[in-house]
């Protein structure tokens, strides 16, 4: 596993997710990071300058954004691929400590990507969570004001 550090400025409240959220979704992801499509873009020297992998959704409900989505399948990025090393060997490339998506629904703040047909989460943790308890990674995010955003979408944002 190689994990990168960087700053992702981003806002961390829920009136700025909503702010900055281009499309507010319920949907179920469909794709393991195993089925995911890499997306590697490399500097002039061979080297990978930026990686991710798109899984697919399947948008259930619209709360923000372009209503015609429901029931449609769209492409979600997210900063964890899997690689492979100089001799073939398969490692996981992630930002931080982001996890990748479980195949299982989720509510998502979303922003266009830039350059590729594809939503990626407004920000790493705070647009981004699981409604269905198949992914447990939000549990381990020590931080008050991410549990605090959680509690206030989960009961802003429901699925009827």
């Amino acid at each position: 596993m190689q994990r990168s550090q960087v700053s992702i400025a981003g806002p961390s409240d829920v009136d700025g997710l909503i702010k900055e959220s281009d499309l507010i979704v319920i949907g179920k992801i469909e794709q393991s990071l195993e089925e995911a499509e890499p997306i590697v873009t490399r500097a002039t020297d061979g080297a990978i300058s930026s990686a991710a992998s798109l899984v697919k959704m399947t948008v259930r409900k619209v709360f923000k954004g372009d209503p015609n989505l429901r029931n449609q399948t769209i492409k979600i990025g997210q900063s964890i691929v899997i690689l492979s090393d100089k001799r073939g060997k398969p490692y996981i490339s992630a930002i931080e400590t982001v996890q990748p998506y479980q195949k299982g629904r989720y509510l998502l703040f979303l922003k266009k990507g830039n350059g590729v047909d594809a939503y990626f989460a407004t920000t790493l943790f705070y647009g981004r969570h699981n409604i269905d308890g198949t992914d447990n990674s939000e549990e381990e995010i020590d931080s008050p004001s991410y549990q605090t955003v959680r509690k206030i979408v989960r009961q802003r944002f429901k699925e009827d």
